[in-house]
């Protein structure tokens, strides 16, 4: 019996803290993790409804909703943390964002393998909510270093716009001078023998 309540009391604690990753990152409450808590509490409820014997079927129901209430959190976090990381990556995709931003490629590799797990979904047979997980924790760790670095990020984008910018200011006079030399060759070989 102990050990039941102890894997209910850490499913409990890892679900709530994901909802409320979830709530901060995605910037309001989903309704599905909140629900699958609020259920678990009512089978917590039912469970001790007499403290001289604790229901282990409703324990047990319990944490089943712990764990489709972490599944919920974490798929709508990733959903919002793998669409904002793209924006980012998608915003500078012409800057070289590894000279700001360490271990982009890691981050690369995680958005596609989050992106697989969203796709493969929880009725997978390999599914591992533990790595869902994982990965959502290393993608939001991503998404902060990204978010901390976009004053550095946007200094460089401008840099390399302006560098373009003056490229192409040289070659259009390049080219310029170029023509009007060739139109001075036409000119003067007509009036020059």
């Amino acid at each position: 019996m102990s050990d039941l309540l102890d894997k209910l009391r850490a499913s409990y604690a890892e679900a709530n803290e994901l909802a409320k990753m979830e709530s901060l990152f995605v910037g309001k409450a989903i309704i599905p993790a909140h629900n699958e808590l609020r259920n678990a509490g009512y089978h917590i409820l039912k469970a001790i409804r007499d403290p001289s014997e604790i229901d282990d079927d409703h324990i047990r129901m319990a944490i089943d909703h712990c764990e489709r209430a972490t599944y919920d959190a974490a798929e709508a976090a990733l959903i919002k943390v793998i669409d904002t990381l793209n924006d980012y990556l998608g915003r500078f995709k012409h800057i070289p964002v590894n000279e700001v931003v360490p271990d982009v490629a890691n981050t690369r590799r995680l958005i596609r393998e989050g992106t697989d797990l969203l796709i493969k979904g929880r009725e997978h047979e390999s599914f591992d909510l533990e790595r869902v997980v994982a990965v959502l924790k290393g993608l939001v760790d991503a998404h902060h270093l990204i978010e901390g670095s976009l004053p550095d990020l946007n200094a460089v984008l401008e840099r390399d716009i302006r560098l373009a910018r003056r490229t192409l200011i040289v070659a259009g006079i390049g080219a310029t001078s170029a023509v009007i030399g060739s139109i001075m060759r036409a000119i003067l070989s007509t009036f020059l023998p």
